[in-house]
């Protein structure tokens, strides 16, 4: 099963050398997930990662 990603992120300064990086992931499958059935899988996906300059 293969699948397009898509998404948008930010990076937010919220200290001195401290940001935020929220992220949100649309995939968007190719293909069918099963040959015998008529279905697919898509998703959403969304995380928030914590950066600290060095």
């Amino acid at each position: 099963l293969f699948a397009a990603r898509a998404g948008a992120g930010a990076s937010i300064e919220i200290a001195d050398g401290v940001s935020l990086n929220p992220q949100v992931l649309y995939s968007m499958p190719i293909g069918k997930a099963s040959r015998a059935d008529d279905w697919s899988l898509s998703g959403v996906h969304a995380s928030v990662a914590v950066l600290f300059d060095l």
